[in-house]
C-alpha cells in the first residue's frame, strides 16, 4: 500500500480514531524519540479497572517507566499531547489492521494502514475479572447498535464503554428488583382472572398480566429502551414501559427510534411527572439522573401510585442549598461547596426517610463504579412495610427541625404523608 502525506493534524486525528474509536483497538507504540526528550517511548492499550474502561499510559525515560490509567473520554487529549513530544514512529495496532505513521526529517508525516500485525487477537484487558453482562454481547444487538454504543460488525466502541457499562449496572438492578415485579403481576393477574401476558421461561406461576412501568424523566431514553430490551427481548416478560418528559424534541427522538427498531413498546408522552397519570398504576417508577425537584415529584407519585418499586438516581439537587440554616453548622454552610455538598447528602436522606415512612423498605447504593459517572448514587425503594414507623417519623421532624427546612417532596404527597407527622 502507498504512503499518504496528509498534513499535520490529518495523521494525528488517524492516530486518535484508530486508538479510541475501533472497538478492537490492541496497543499503540510511539517511539523513535530525539536525544533531548524525556520521554524515549510511550505505549498504550486498553484496560478495565473496577469494571470500568480505561486507557493505561506507559512511559518510558531508558530507566524506569511512569504510568497512568486515564478513562476513555479525557484520553483524547492525552494522545494529542502524546503527539506533541516529537515521537518518529507511531504504530496502532487493531485486530482488524495497522495503521503505521513516520514522521521525516523535515516534519512530513507519512501515513499508512496495513494488515493486522496480530490477526485475529481481541485487545488484552488486564485487571478485568470474567464478568456476566445483562445482554449477551458476543453477538450484534438491534439495541447496542442502534443507540450507537455497539460496532456494525457487533462489538462495542471504546468510545461508549462508559455507557455500555452503565446500561449493565442499572440491567442488574432490574433483575435484583424483578421477582418483585414478577410477583405484583402475577398477583394482580391471579385476583382479575387475565391471562393475556405471557411469563418469562423459569417464572413461577402461570398466568400474569404485563409489568407496567413508568420512567418519568427518560430524556433521551437509552434506559427506557435497555429496560424494555432486556426484559422483553431477552428475558420473555410483557412489558408496557411509558417514558415521559417535558422536552417535544426528545420524546419525538424517542419515538422514531421506537419506530426504527420496530418495536411496539415503549410508549412516550409529553407531560410533567405531576401532571401525568398513566391508565393503570405502575409497578415500578423511575427516575434517572431526572433534574432536582423532578426526583422528588417521581418519588412522590410512585408512592401515592403505591407502585411495588421505586428506582430514583438523582442528578442536581437544588431545593435545600439555600434553606439550610443550622447555628451549629455554620462552620459548614459558610463555604459554599461544603453548603452544596452538605444539601445533597441532606435530600437524598430526606427522600429515603419519607419512603420508609410511606412503608417502602428502603437502600441508597451506588449503582455504577465512581469512575463511569459522579451521578452514580441510586436510591431503591420496595414496598411491603408498615406506614408511619414512629422511628422513622421521629428522625425525620429531627432532621427537618435541626436545618429548619420544609422539604417540597412533604408538600407533593399532602395528607396522605402529613397525617403521620401529625401524630
Amino acid at each position: 500500500m502507498s504512503d499518504k502525506r496528509p498534513g499535520p493534524g490529518d495523521y494525528r486525528e488517524s492516530v486518535v480514531a484508530a486508538i479510541l474509536e475501533d472497538p478492537g483497538f490492541i496497543r499503540a507504540t510511539f517511539a523513535g524519540a530525539g536525544s533531548t526528550q524525556q520521554w524515549k517511548k510511550l505505549s498504550i492499550r486498553p484496560v478495565t479497572i473496577r469494571g470500568d474502561h480505561h486507557l493505561q499510559f506507559v512511559y518510558f525515560d531508558g530507566k524506569k517507566a511512569l504510568t497512568e490509567n486515564h478513562v476513555i473520554e479525557p484520553s483524547r487529549a492525552k494522545i494529542l499531547e502524546a503527539l506533541s513530544y516529537g515521537f518518529a514512529n507511531v504504530h496502532v495496532q487493531g485486530s482488524a489492521g495497522d495503521l503505521h505513521v513516520r514522521i521525516t526529517r523535515k516534519g512530513r508525516a507519512l501515513a499508512k494502514h496495513a494488515k493486522p500485525s496480530r490477526p485475529g487477537e481481541e485487545p488484552l484487558l488486564d485487571h478485568n475479572l470474567p464478568k456476566k453482562y445483562m445482554l449477551d454481547v458476543s453477538r450484534p444487538d438491534e439495541f447496542l447498535a442502534a443507540t450507537g454504543i455497539m460496532s456494525a460488525d457487533g462489538r462495542i466502541k471504546l468510545t461508549m464503554q462508559r455507557k455500555f457499562h452503565q446500561v449493565n449496572e442499572f440491567l442488574r438492578v432490574i433483575e435484583q428488583v424483578l421477582p418483585v415485579l414478577v410477583d405484583a403481576a402475577e398477583g394482580a393477574a391471579g385476583s382479575a382472572g387475565d391471562s393475556a401476558a405471557v411469563c418469562s421461561e423459569g417464572a413461577t406461576g402461570t398466568a400474569q398480566r404485563p409489568l407496567r412501568i413508568v420512567d418519568c424523566g427518560s430524556g433521551t431514553a437509552h434506559l427506557t429502551f435497555a429496560i424494555y430490551h432486556y426484559l422483553h427481548n431477552v428475558r420473555g416478560f410483557a412489558a408496557e414501559i411509558i417514558g415521559i418528559d417535558t422536552n417535544p424534541d426528545v420524546i419525538e427522538s424517542s419515538r422514531n427510534l421506537r419506530d426504527s427498531l420496530g418495536w411496539p413498546q415503549p410508549q412516550f408522552a409529553n407531560s410533567r411527572i405531576l401532571d401525568f397519570d398513566p391508565k393503570a398504576p405502575p409497578d415500578m417508577v423511575l427516575s434517572l439522573h431526572a433534574c432536582d425537584l423532578a426526583t422528588d415529584e417521581a418519588i412522590a407519585k410512585g408512592i401515592l401510585w403505591r407502585s411495588r418499586v421505586i428506582l430514583a438516581a438523582p442528578c442536581c439537587q437544588h431545593e435545600l442549598h439555600r434553606k439550610l440554616d443550622a447555628p451549629g453548622m455554620r462552620a459548614v454552610l459558610r463555604h459554599g461547596l461544603l453548603r452544596e455538598r452538605l444539601a445533597d447528602i441532606v435530600t437524598d436522606a430526606i427522600r429515603a426517610l419519607v419512603l420508609r415512612i410511606m412503608g417502602y423498605r428502603t437502600h441508597v447504593i451506588e449503582f455504577v463504579s465512581p469512575d463511569s459517572t459522579t451521578k452514580n448514587l441510586m436510591i431503591r425503594a420496595e414496598l411491603g412495610l408498615a406506614l408511619g414507623d414512629s422511628v422513622f417519623v421521629q428522625e425525620y421532624r429531627d432532621l427537618c427541625g435541626f436545618l429548619h427546612i420544609k422539604p417540597a417532596i412533604e408538600t407533593m404527597l399532602g395528607e396522605s404523608f402529613g397525617k403521620h407527622l401529625a401524630r
